[in-house]
């Protein structure tokens, strides 16, 4: 097994939740969403423990979602309006900077033409979960959930929450077993997949705990038994739904995505070629124009420093 504990980052996720920062150099490039990311990677590595980080990239939308449904993600395509065109100029130009910089500071920053990050991690986390003593998949998405394992935690940063298993019932009111169910019904807004109609979670959790209340197993095939007994038109609506939380549940699921021979070598590479911090991360700083983080770096940097 190796020391210490991996840290896996939605790289997109992170870029995107600072790009609101409005931070130029003085010759006007825009830069805030670089300092943003390096300032929370900072912190979540001395969180994490970590001796192996890697940010995983997007490289595009899923083959396999798009032939489930077609809708998927189908207006990210669309530039609506100026902010929408300058929020995704400083994604890419944010983006590229990073990708050329991470590896500088020992971090990873990897993607695969074709394939979304979430189908890279679960695969990564499935080969890997048994190497580390604690796998750290950071990112705001509660797809992430499905990967969570004895030695598996999802670190939201915005909410400042660590989900495990030991915590899992508490910190959502249901248990683990029915995660994907939950994610089936409800949907997922911030990918246009629509849940079943007039369904909430609170509707939800009630049809669950009379369906763990009778001993049924975390299934649809419970929830559909539990709504025959409700009568109720929103349980009618749930049992004329089948399709689609079934559809939802195939469509979120991040262990199904076929990555051929060579693309499996090549995530193994990714975490097992060392990749160590160097001096010229600074120098890229400098270029940033990064003066308050260059006047503490040698303090600032400990956290990458400790990386393999």
């Amino acid at each position: 097994m190796n020391k210490g504990n991996l840290l896996v980052v939605d790289a997109s996720f992170l870029l995107h939740r600072s790009l609101h920062l409005e931070l130029n150099t003085t010759t006007g490039e825009y830069v805030g969403g670089v300092y943003g990311v390096l300032k929370s990677l900072k912190s979540i590595l001395a969180h994490a423990g970590a001796s192996k980080a890697i940010f995983v990239w997007d490289g595009g939308k899923s083959k396999r979602r798009m032939q489930i449904y077609p809708g998927y993600k189908a207006s990210r395509a669309i530039v609506v309006d100026e902010e929408a065109k300058r929020r995704r100029e400083r994604y890419r130009s944010q983006r590229d900077i990073l990708e050329g910089m991470l590896p500088m500071m020992g971090v990873r920053s990897n993607w695969i033409y074709g394939k979304e990050a979430d189908d890279i991690i679960g695969w990564m986390v499935e080969k890997y979960k048994k190497e580390y003593p604690k796998i750290l998949v950071v990112s705001e998405d509660w797809d992430y959930a499905q990967l969570i394992d004895k030695n598996v935690t999802i670190h939201f940063p915005i909410k400042g929450l660590d989900l495990s298993l030991d915590n899992f019932l508490e910190r959502t009111g249901y248990r683990f077993e029915w995660h994907n169910v939950y994610r089936g019904v409800l949907g997922d807004g911030s990918d246009e997949i629509d849940g079943v109609p007039g369904v909430g979670e609170v509707t939800l959790k009630k049809w669950v705990d009379k369906a763990d209340a009778l001993g049924y197993p975390p299934s649809i095939a419970s929830l559909m038994e539990v709504c025959r007994e409700d009568k109720s038109k929103r349980a009618q609506t749930f049992l004329d739904s089948y399709d689609i939380v079934s559809r939802n549940i195939e469509l979120m699921y991040m262990l199904a995505e076929e990555f051929t021979a060579e693309e499996q070598k090549q995530i193994q590479l990714w975490i097992d070629t060392p990749c160590y911090f160097t001096e010229d991360a600074a120098q890229v700083m400098a270029n940033l124009e990064f003066k308050s983080l260059l006047q503490s770096f040698s303090t600032w940097s400990v956290p990458f420093r400790n990386l393999i």
